[in-house]
């Protein structure tokens, strides 16, 4: 018999990113109350961190008389 079920893991452990990938390994026994018996596995999860880059140059555009009339 399989079992499936969901878990959520915190990347927040994760320390080594590389181009925004780190890698946690997580371990998973399960036993059996009636029998004693257990097993045991471990996973492999890859986290991902959001690469944001923005180019921009600095500049005005505007009219520089703009709310500035002189008196004539």
């Amino acid at each position: 018999m399989e079992t499936t079920y969901a878990h959520t893991v915190d990347c927040s452990a994760a320390q080594q990113y590389v181009n925004g990938k780190a890698s946690l390994t997580r371990d998973n026994t399960a036993e059996i109350v009636e029998t004693g018996a257990d097993a045991s596995a471990h996973v492999d999860i890859n986290c991902y961190r959001l690469l944001v880059e923005k180019t921009a140059q600095p500049g005005y555009k505007g009219n520089e008389h703009l709310g500035h009339r002189q008196a004539r």
